[in-house]
């Protein structure tokens, strides 16, 4: 009935041993001279099947992590829809809803990881488990031990079934497990080797291997489950149906590993220890980059916060809601090192003629252009072509005409507030500011004339 689960998971497994068979007797060792490094290669198979299964899920896991880590971050707002809509629960699905659509959240997409991993889990059970068909309890299908070893399992065949069987990881068979009757103990011996009295010494090479790999795997569970609360905020592990899913992965998964494992082969324990590590694995890295670029995400905030703080006595801007907009601004900092400079142009054409004065307008309106490419580094432009223009004092036509073509290009550049209009105004300071020369080197031929 579920042979479209069981054929995929056979297949994967009989590729990995094919590949770990392939690469044993590359380097010396082949896996049919010794049952410890057929068992080996078997166990490599059955880890290299349980990466390959996390890899396939590795996108919707992480969806899953960051999914659960928003759902906690979204708490108070959930509990706050939940008191507005207690009495209206359509209304309570649709605000949900739309709550979720907001910030990105699928839950769909967090359940699918779960979803997967228990088809994939009963899969390997089952496969496992028809290596050794003697018996009528689960998974048995009666047969004899000759009957067993000379029978396929979906993609292996009876010399690889034989193989599997004849498997030892640390002299334990990997389809034993330690509630197995002991009649079907002689499938792992070749026929006519087995007799009654090996019983006991398998039976106990069994219990050696299972009872630390369960508690091992019961373990692992616990703090996996618990790394992942830990994640979780105040408000979120206040919930109590959160409270109840917490305290069922901290303590009843655990437990029932340990309950059921009697029923679990060596090889599916092998399973458990892969997958747990590979859990824990995952989370960790995963969670180190989360807390990275959170706390990227914060500093950049805070920066941007910084950039647009308003000036003493002046009201930060608000939305509808009464948050301070915060609108980041990358060019800040050239912005000031901009400001900076032209102040200093400034100052330096309060010590200059008429001529001089004109000439430094120019300048500036070119230093503020090519210092800050937008809207602000031109109004900054305009500004100091205003300082030195007035600082010219005495050249009346040359003031009149620098402060006019300021106050003109400072009006345009307000308007346009693009990088275009910033070259257009520098453009027209320098055509003011050399008209402001010539007019005042005519002025001074005038002077010299009549003096003469």
């Amino acid at each position: 009935m579920l042979d479209f689960i069981y054929y995929p998971i056979s297949w994967i497994l009989w590729a990995w041993h094919k590949a770990f068979s392939w690469l044993l007797g590359a380097v010396g060792l082949p896996v049919d001279s010794s049952p410890n490094l057929s068992g080996l290669a078997w166990a490599l198979a059955i880890m290299f099947l349980t990466v390959t299964v996390r890899l396939i899920l590795l996108y919707p896991m992480v969806k899953q992590i960051r999914t659960t880590q928003k759902m906690s971050e979204l708490q108070p707002q959930i509990k706050a829809i939940q008191k507005k809509y207690a009495n209206d629960r359509q209304r309570m699905s649709m605000e949900m809803s739309k709550l979720q659509k907001e910030n990105g959240v699928n839950m769909a997409m967090g359940c699918l990881p779960m979803l997967v991993q228990i088809p994939v889990f009963i899969g390997l059970f089952h496969v496992l488990r028809m290596f050794n068909k003697m018996g009528d309890g689960a998974g048995g299908m009666g047969f004899t031990a000759e009957q067993t070893r000379n029978s396929g399992n979906y993609f292996f065949k009876p010399n690889e079934v034989q193989s599997f069987l004849d498997a030892r990881l640390f002299g334990a068979p990997l389809s034993g497990y330690i509630s197995q009757p002991k009649d079907q103990y002689a499938a792992f011996y070749p026929l006519g080797v087995y007799h009654p009295e090996d019983a006991h010494s398998l039976f106990v090479a069994i219990l050696c291997v299972t009872i630390p790999m369960l508690l091992i795997s019961a373990v692992a569970t616990h703090f996996n489950a618990r790394m992942s609360i830990n994640r979780q905020t105040a408000a979120a592990a206040a919930n109590p149906q959160a409270n109840v899913m917490n305290k069922m992965m901290l303590w009843f998964f655990p437990i029932m590993i340990l309950g059921t494992g009697v029923m679990w082969h060596v090889g599916l324990l092998t399973y458990m220890l892969t997958n747990n590590i590979w859990t824990f694995c995952q989370q960790y890295f995963l969670y180190k980059k989360m807390d990275k670029e959170k706390l990227e995400a914060k500093e950049k905030l805070e920066e941007a916060r910084a950039a647009n703080a308003p000036r003493p006595g002046v009201k930060p801007k608000r939305d509808k809601h009464g948050k301070v907009i915060v609108v980041e601004q990358p060019k800040a900092v050239e912005t000031a090192v901009a400001e900076k400079k032209l102040s200093a142009f400034s100052g330096l054409f309060k010590m200059k003629g008429d001529g001089a004065a004109a000439t430094g307008a120019s300048d500036s309106a070119d230093a503020a252009a090519g210092s800050v490419g937008d809207s602000d580094g031109a109004a900054a432009g305009s500004a100091a072509s205003d300082n030195a223009s007035g600082a010219a004092g005495k050249g009346g036509a040359a003031k009149a005409a620098a402060s006019s073509a300021s106050a003109g290009v400072g009006a345009k550049s307000s308007a346009a507030g693009s990088v275009e209009s910033v070259d257009a105004d520098a453009k027209a300071q320098r055509q003011a500011a050399q008209r402001a020369r010539q007019h005042a080197n005519k002025n001074r031929k005038g002077k010299k004339k009549k003096k003469r």
